[in-house]
């Protein structure tokens, strides 16, 4: 069964439903589509990606097995019976095109007679024209074809989509359990680095994250002299200096942003200064939203005018 010898390898805010997947597996009644939902980074994509090898699986000991040729090709990418559709246009989206292949792919005859696997990750990356040719697939799907879908916000998704799904919600875990499971994974880590990384709250986006040259840059900037801990003067005069933030900026000083606002008193802040905080925090997530959804823009001009902003709302 799905996650048998596996299961102390899963996270434990992954477990339940990693539960309900095996039981899907048990029942031997696979639904034509289930949506994958929850916030980026907390283990979505690796549960979707581990369930489309397990239902490719053609072992009848543990599903998957890892030792016969469908998870021999899974590993290797070249399964015949396994589709990935990923946002690959210079606007990051996924195209009424990808979705026809998929179609195509799905009526084709199975190279090893069992089932076939499409997965859509991100799914709310999906263009109106794509939505539309998908729901024609997920209403009339060919025999034994499983669509998973992946989203961080299937809000986007069309109400349409979303009625076709067995949803399964994914959370984001308690900050202590993600600590201890992000330590295991990196144990010679310093403190300091895993705090930051998990204050986005997104594990396995953490887990990538520490080995990237762009956290390096997060984590100078604001382990500067001239910065001190939380949301103060000196972490956003450092965060102003900087020439090229990226995503990872602005992402992190909404969450800092975030909590510093639920902390404040009535005392720390006026109307006035707490107006401009909060209109900050809306701009840097609008501008989230526009790197997301590939629109040109001048990252560094509207990153440095909004701290700036903060920086006199707060002096």
């Amino acid at each position: 069964m799905f996650l048998g010898d596996q299961f102390s390898e899963i996270p434990a805010w992954l477990h339940d439903n990693g539960k309900k997947l095996d039981s899907i597996l048990a029942a031997q009644h696979v639904p034509h589509t289930i949506l994958f939902s929850g916030s980026e980074g907390v283990g979505k994509s690796e549960m979707a990606n581990m369930f489309s090898k397990a239902l490719l699986c053609v072992s009848n000991i543990k599903l998957p097995c890892d030792n016969c040729k469908s998870c021999n090709l899974f590993d290797h990418h070249t399964h015949g019976d396994f589709l990935h559709v990923s946002s690959e246009d210079s606007k990051n989206n996924i195209g009424v095109e990808q979705i026809r292949n998929a179609i195509s792919f799905a009526n084709k005859t199975s190279a090893f007679g069992y089932r076939k696997v499409i997965l859509i990750n991100p799914a709310e990356k999906l263009q109106r024209n794509a939505s539309n040719a998908l729901l024609k697939l997920i209403e009339e799907p060919p025999a034994n074809t499983i669509a998973l879908l992946v989203s961080n916000r299937d809000v986007n998704l069309p109400a349409t989509v979303h009625s076709r799904c067995l949803r399964l919600e994914f959370s984001s875990p308690d900050h202590q359990v993600a600590y201890r499971w992000l330590s295991e994974k990196l144990p010679n880590e310093c403190e300091f680095s895993k705090t930051i990384a998990l204050s986005l709250r997104q594990p396995f986006k953490a887990l990538t994250l520490i080995k990237t040259k762009e956290f390096d840059k997060l984590l100078s900037s604001i382990s500067s002299p001239s910065s001190e801990s939380g949301l103060d003067i000196g972490l956003l005069r450092s965060l102003a200096q900087q020439r090229d933030p990226n995503k990872l900026f602005l992402e992190y000083l909404c969450l800092q942003l975030e909590k510093f606002l639920k902390e404040a008193t009535k005392t720390t802040l006026n109307n006035h200064s707490s107006k401009n905080i909060f209109e900050c925090q809306g701009k840097l997530r609008s501008l989230i939203a526009k790197i997301d959804q590939g629109v040109a823009l001048n990252i560094s001009l509207n990153f440095t005018n909004i701290v700036n902003k903060l920086i006199k709302a707060m002096e």
